[in-house]
């Protein structure tokens, strides 16, 4: 197999831009292991993201997604969704770019949309629909340049389902990566 096949595909991006979910259906074609780092760190402490933001705050996990992703990036061959906030670190870039890397951009108002259907991410806790929108503007804009450090832009459009995202990402995956 080719070396490039062989590394791993990290999907960045803002929360609800849909990396667990694309990440799923992109591994189960390409036929590779899924992984989600917010579900692996869940997993080994037993605790939702909210819980363990509340019990040991958000520098803590930050430190658990870094040695998540050191220890993930020993295999080569996966799709990795990364946490929202996970690539807003200088640190973390030179282990991420061992693969390839794709920024799943959605637009504010895509994202306002899914968010406000899925009010359970602990950045978002007491934040009323009014203020979601500011919210995710300064969020985008702070998180962005990190988002763009991505190997490649992946423009989910409005409009599209799930599995017609799906459909144009692993297509767009065969032209730019594999």
């Amino acid at each position: 197999m080719h070396k490039e096949k062989e590394k791993n595909i990290y999907l960045v991006g803002f929360m609800a831009s849909g990396k667990s979910r694309q990440g799923q259906l992109l591994a189960a074609t390409l036929k590779r292991p899924f992984l989600d780092t917010d579900a692996v760190i869940t997993g080994a402490h037993n605790r939702t993201v909210t819980e363990i933001f509340e019990h040991y705050g958000e520098p803590w996990f930050r430190d658990q997604e870094m040695k998540t992703v050191k220890l993930i990036a020993e295999n080569p061959s996966q799709v990795i969704a990364l946490g929202g906030g996970t690539p807003v670190r200088d640190d973390i870039w030179p282990i991420l770019k061992t693969g390839h890397t794709i920024y799943l951009h959605r637009s504010e108002s895509q994202l306002l949309h899914q968010l406000r259907k899925f009010k359970n991410r602990p950045l978002l806790s007491g934040i009323d629909s009014e203020g979601m929108s500011d919210y995710i503007s300064k969020m985008l804009r702070d998180r962005e340049p990190y988002y763009k450090k991505a190997d490649h832009t992946f423009y989910c459009k409005n409009g599209w389902s799930r599995n017609e995202t799906a459909r144009h990402l692993l297509t767009f995956v065969k032209k730019k990566i594999l």
